[in-house]
């Protein structure tokens, strides 16, 4: 099991204790880069992207993993 951090209802809660005493961060660290589907009604092929938020790109920094490592 990997809980996500700051999930509350079903992460960890010392591993979420420990993220906000120690780097005052209760986001919750879930990202999803890339959404495709087919639109139901136009059969249009329909992709969203995001981008990183700051606080999740924080978090990297503190795991010392680079965003070159993350598959975006």
């Amino acid at each position: 099991m990997h809980p996500i951090i700051g999930d509350r209802p079903h992460g960890c809660n010392k591993q979420n204790k420990m993220w906000k005493e120690k780097f005052a961060m209760e986001t919750m660290l879930l990202h999803a880069s890339a959404l495709y589907f087919t639109h139901p009604w136009t059969n249009q092929s329909i992709a969203i992207k995001a981008d990183l938020q700051s606080e999740f790109k924080r978090s990297l920094d503190i795991l010392g993993i680079s965003i070159s490592e993350v598959e975006i």
